[in-house]
């Protein structure tokens, strides 16, 4: 027990050359273990066991078998058995009333098979196809199902509200080629017809926006701490009219400093999906004076993170002292 435990705490038993070792000596047994097993079956051929009845010699896999054989087996034990004349008559008779019985099942009504069949072509494939003389076949103008969904999808050939692009209608009820532009869709339909609300006084728009998300409420501190978050609005309310729009609405700015005009702006992930919504906004305030600094928000749960935002905070205090009122 001693010298098993040595050998397990030992350097060989833990590297890959005892599991190469261990890996040959088993490819060795099963090579050895082959070659005793030809031995065998060259020693039983030289002298391999017969069957009982033909004399045939038996393989290596049925040497325990005593026929190689069912047929022979019922040879060899039928030989010996003694029928009586009247038995041997009796199983004659059977035999024969079984197949007679065969034969007047075989008799078939050739007029239940006789049916007239229509010649009919295909107007997609051009085929020519058989059916059965009925009235429903006989306004038949297809072959199958392919050249019928073929025909309709020829004919069934839409334009994307979205992208402009052509496609092909299925079985659904379907406007967009993609569900990405019909999501694009979707919500443009939804602007119009709030806009619409909006001007027919139904709907005033969004008026305030009171909650404030985690990004938010992290730089409210931060301006805190510079001495800067009394000289800010918080959710600055900017009708679209007095931007020189032609639209009902407002615009939100995140931290809006008066005294120079800057907008303070901190882009979670829900900006990755409206990048487009977000340059025509900052070039409608840019036209009126308003600078758009834009910071784009990273969890502060990791190093990395809190690296990141340190220097963005750096970077927007020295943009903020260098502009000029």
């Amino acid at each position: 027990m001693l010298i098993m435990k040595n050998f397990k705490d030992s350097d060989y038993y833990k590297s890959n050359y005892h599991i190469e070792n261990m890996l040959n000596a088993g490819k060795l047994g099963r090579e050895k273990l082959q070659e005793l097993k030809r031995k065998r079956i060259n020693e039983y051929n030289s002298n391999p066991n017969l069957c009982k009845f033909c004399d045939k010699p038996l393989s290596y896999e049925d040497k325990r078998k005593t026929f190689c054989n069912s047929s022979c087996a019922a040879k060899y034990n039928n030989s010996n058995r003694i029928v009586s004349e009247e038995t041997k008559n009796k199983i004659s008779e059977k035999l024969k009333n079984i197949n007679k019985n065969k034969n007047k099942n075989k008799k078939i009504n050739l007029k239940k098979y006789i049916i007239n069949i229509i010649i009919l072509k295909c107007l997609q494939c051009n085929k020519i196809f058989y059916l059965k003389d009925t009235l429903k076949n006989k306004k038949r103008k297809l072959c199958c199902r392919k050249c019928s969904d073929n025909i309709k999808r020829k004919n069934d050939i839409l334009i994307c509200d979205n992208c402009g692009k052509k496609f092909t209608k299925t079985n659904r009820i379907r406007k967009n080629c993609s569900k990405e532009c019909a999501t694009e869709s979707m919500k443009r339909n939804v602007s119009i017809k709030m806009k619409e609300k909006v001007k027919n006084g139904e709907h005033k728009g969004w008026q305030s926006r009171n909650i404030l998300s985690y990004p938010e409420k992290f730089f409210i501190e931060v301006l805190k701490n510079n001495n800067l978050f009394g000289l800010c609005d918080t959710n600055y309310v900017i009708k679209k009219k007095d931007l020189g729009l032609n639209e009902e609405g407002n615009y939100f700015l995140d931290f809006y400093f008066k005294d120079k005009k800057i907008d303070l702006e901190i882009d979670g992930k829900q900006h990755k999906y409206r990048i487009e919504h977000d340059i025509k906004r900052d070039e409608y305030l840019k036209n009126n004076g308003i600078i758009v600094y834009r910071i784009k928000w990273k969890s502060i749960n990791n190093e990395k993170g809190k690296r990141y935002i340190k220097k963005e905070i750096d970077k927007f205090l020295e943009f903020y002292n260098r502009v000029i009122v």
